[in-house]
């Protein structure tokens, strides 16, 4: 099997006594509830964080910066996957990414997450479901495909069962 090391973002919320044990590398996300904000070293405990938030408090998160995937670069050597590029609205009111994937690639990245294909499934899930009951038939989704062109119901034809396995076998060794 290959070496690999998984790190994560503090929104994974794992215990602190499994990320020592485990030495994940974790970069910290911080929030800010109440006007004071707070990281992984200096948090709230859970029960007065959940209690504030009961209370109507509505807590505000960061996202990763420039800065702390240096840090996490020197951490951890070779190849390394970007937990989560986010986006915050500039003044002109379009949005921009907190790093960029040119910024990413010089640290040794070589991909980010794809929290993105989940949104982007999601979307793409509410819209089929939408036409489809307008219609009250399938015929939408057996006709619709601007990403693929691929005019059919089911999914398995957008990939390679076969490659798919072929590349799980180069981080299992085939187990």
């Amino acid at each position: 099997m290959k070496p690999f090391v998984i790190t994560t973002d503090t929104s994974a919320d794992l215990p602190r006594d499994y990320v020592n044990e485990h030495q994940i590398p974790i970069v910290s996300l911080s929030y800010t509830i109440d006007g004071q904000t707070y990281d992984w070293s200096h948090g709230l405990p859970y029960e007065e964080f959940y209690a504030r938030m009961r209370a109507g408090s509505m807590p505000t998160t960061s996202q990763i910066v420039p800065e702390q995937a240096r840090e996490m670069a020197k951490r951890v050597t070779g190849p390394k996957i970007f937990a989560d590029v986010r986006a915050e609205k500039g003044p002109d009111g379009k949005y921009r990414p907190s790093v960029t994937m040119a910024e990413l690639t010089e640290l040794g990245f070589v991909m980010c997450s794809t929290h993105y294909t989940l949104k982007a499934a999601m979307e793409g899930m509410l819209e089929h479901g939408l036409q489809n009951y307008r219609n009250q038939d399938v015929t939408y989704t057996f006709s619709t495909a601007p990403a693929t062109g691929m005019e059919s119901f089911s999914a398995s034809g957008m990939f390679d069962p076969q490659a798919y396995m072929k590349l799980e076998n180069q981080y299992t060794s085939g187990d």
